[in-house]
């Protein structure tokens, strides 16, 4: 997963040395798997782990400091405030004040997915995402995720999701595009 975050917008813009960011990405994209491993459920599309998806219940969002210390090893949690994890806190408060905003009700919560970029391109994410949505399906559970890159909108939209929000984040060139699979009919 650290591979496929390398360059994603916010990080770039936080981050714009790349040995810098590279440092960060790796420990920030392993809590995000240790929170969803003790909170949610993590999925690869095969044994060869290719990437990874993060899902969480939204009784379980936002993350908290505690739950994060619960989740993630210390040295994981070492590495993120060594690396400057700090930056991003208001413009990901600001994305956790959407998600509350936008989806008061429950709810699955797809945190993040990554796909290796040697294997982008080969179905991964259809076969890491596709399970779960027909399980939401069958559960009449709705799925919201954000993302802030903008070509992302259409792969969610050939999935079912709607996009309910677009805005700029706070003090940040960079934009949140909120989106939501409501399948409680």
């Amino acid at each position: 997963m650290a591979k496929a975050f390398q360059d994603y917008v916010m990080f770039r813009y936080f981050y714009p040395d790349e040995e810098v960011r590279r440092k960060f990405v790796f420990p920030l994209l392993a809590s995000a798997v240790y929170y969803g491993i003790r909170y949610g459920e993590v999925y690869a599309p095969s044994p060869a782990f290719e990437g990874a998806a993060v899902w969480v219940p939204s009784g379980n969002c936002p993350l908290t400091l505690g739950r994060i210390i619960r989740s993630v090893p210390p040295g994981i949690i070492w590495k993120l405030v060594r690396n400057m994890a700090a930056p991003m806190k208001e413009p990901n408060d600001y994305i956790d004040a959407v998600h509350a905003r936008l989806v008061p009700f429950k709810h699955m919560y797809l945190q993040s997915i990554g796909i290796n970029p040697l294997y982008q391109g080969q179905g991964c994410s259809g076969r890491l995402i596709r399970p779960m949505l027909a399980r939401l399906d069958a559960e009449k559970m709705p799925c919201y995720l954000e993302t802030l890159e903008k070509k992302n909108v259409s792969i969610y939209e050939h999935m079912g999701f709607t996009l309910i929000d677009e805005s700029p984040i706070p003090g940040t060139d960079l934009w949140c595009y909120a989106m939501l699979r409501d399948n409680r009919q």
